[in-house]
């Protein structure tokens, strides 16, 4: 890996998901000095594909709402936040889906 230039790296990187990210960039110096270099790029290509379009954009509009120096609200959340949110989405939208459908009882 450390022979592999580091933009080959940064896009191994993209194609992990955020776990896997994590363990690898605490695992190995190669990745982490690859992800430092580019980590807006990879963790934002992590989220397209990982997240709800419709999750994402209002996990970016929040984010870009809020200003530095200004004390976060509860009711703000990060871009990172929006994957815990995803996952209550996919859960919401399948037991709607089921009571439209009738599947549910």
């Amino acid at each position: 890996m450390e022979r592999l230039p580091v933009e080959l790296t940064q896009q191994i990187l993209t194609h992990l998901d955020l776990a896997s990210l994590k363990n690898a960039v605490l695992s190995s110096r190669t990745f982490l000095d690859a992800f430092q270099g580019a980590d807006v790029m990879i963790t934002s290509e992590i989220l397209i594909r990982e997240v709800n379009p419709g999750v994402l954009i209002e996990a970016v509009l929040v984010d870009k709402s809020w200003q530095p120096g200004e004390p976060r609200r509860l009711s703000q959340w990060s871009v990172l936040d929006a994957l815990p949110q995803e996952r209550c989405h996919k859960v919401v939208s399948y037991l709607v889906e089921g009571v439209v459908n009738g599947t549910l009882y």
